[in-house]
């Protein structure tokens, strides 16, 4: 009788620890837990989004990023997965400042009719926001024990108006 009781026990512990991995994209490296600290004139970057960017072309294809929090530290996901690719890479950070952003269709067509127009600054040197521009790179080991840090220079405030014709 003990036998049977287990025999259903056994069958749920393996389905249930089966099923619990997502599965991961063709062609996917392995990933490691890596964190990357963002620091502008010295100080903690909050909110900035990062990405990490392999120069390996193969790697290149899977995105790794996220957001930096209030210490200024992005605990790096690729794909949403925790973690990034073993390698050289390129570091993209970018903050952008909204105003006068309308959060939905009616306050768009308010806006439009009232003339109000949507302003943007970037927080971040331009630079830093394009893989081909930023000078910012890493090398993202196997065991990344401690945040890599990089530094995004002075605080800016710079009009995105150009961006937005």
């Amino acid at each position: 009788m003990k036998k049977l009781l287990l025999l259903p026990l056994c069958l749920l512990l393996i389905v249930g620890t089966s099923c619990k991995g997502e599965k991961r994209p063709d062609g996917m490296p392995e990933i490691y837990p890596c964190s990357i600290k963002v620091l502008q004139g010295g100080a903690p970057l909050a909110d900035a989004d990062v990405s990490a960017v392999s120069t390996d072309p193969q790697v290149m294809r899977f995105p790794c990023g996220g957001i930096t929090d209030q210490d200024g530290i992005v605990k790096l996901k690729t794909m949403g997965f925790e973690g990034a690719p073993a390698g050289a890479c390129k570091v993209v950070v970018s903050k952008i400042e909204w105003k006068n952003r309308p959060t939905n269709y009616d306050e768009a067509q308010k806006f439009n009719s009232e003339g109000i127009k949507e302003e943007s600054f970037d927080l971040v040197d331009r630079k830093y926001g394009d893989v081909s521009t930023t000078p910012l790179s890493i090398e993202i080991q196997t065991s990344n024990p401690q945040p890599i840090e990089v530094d995004v220079g002075e605080a800016v405030h710079v009009s995105r108006e150009d961006l937005m014709r």
